[in-house]
């Protein structure tokens, strides 16, 4: 197989051959086929299939290793408009510690940080995003995290009463039909065999 690295990767840009057709195999069939040629790429090399880029053979793991070295490269620093960035393209969404999904989990633990911090200064909204702003009656925290609480109305005491009547009366009603048909069945049995003497 042929895979085709473009300039602008943390992967040198290049024509890759995956030699070994086992290794492919099992590689294509271990990932979603969604995944990209770059990704059957690195998984290919990390489980140290033979790859060639031009007439020169890599050492097992190396594009792996470099793969992993950007991995590490945390995304604590990144802003929340490069996070956004990152979710918005949405690529490798379902591919286990992709870029994505650590954007998306660094974006996360800000959202929750910031509702945290404003839950201790009781603030009455905080921003969870760029440009972002939820404006709230409360925030709760509880066991760690943060969650919002969203006010809502209660309906009053005989309100409650009445709707719950209602749903019991409705739900009820197929199995009161029944019965009052039944009823009326037996009735006009019993009323039949009266009037006309077998």
């Amino acid at each position: 197989m042929l895979v085709d690295i473009k300039p602008g990767d943390n992967i040198p840009a290049g024509l890759y051959i995956l030699a070994d057709s086992f290794k492919f195999e099992r590689v294509a069939k271990r990932l979603p086929q969604s995944a990209t040629g770059r990704d059957i790429l690195i998984e290919y090399d990390k489980i140290g299939g033979l790859v060639f880029r031009g007439d020169d053979k890599l050492p097992p793991q190396t594009l792996w290793k470099l793969e992993e070295k950007k991995k590490a490269e945390s995304l604590d620093n990144a802003t929340d408009e490069e996070l956004f960035a990152i979710i918005r393209k949405a690529e490798n969404t379902n591919i286990p510690g992709s870029r994505y999904q650590r954007a998306k989990k660094e974006w996360q633990i800000r959202k929750d940080q910031r509702l945290i911090e404003a839950a201790n200064k009781n603030q009455g909204g905080v921003s969870i995003g760029p440009g972002a702003t939820v404006v709230n009656k409360g925030i709760l925290q509880g066991s760690g995290t943060a969650t919002q609480h969203i006010s809502k109305q209660v309906l009053p005491e005989k309100t409650r009463w009445i709707i719950a009547t209602l749903i019991v009366g409705i739900l009820a009603i197929p199995g009161v039909l029944s019965f009052v048909i039944h009823l009326l069945q037996s009735i006009s049995q019993w009323l039949i065999a009266r009037v006309l003497p077998s």
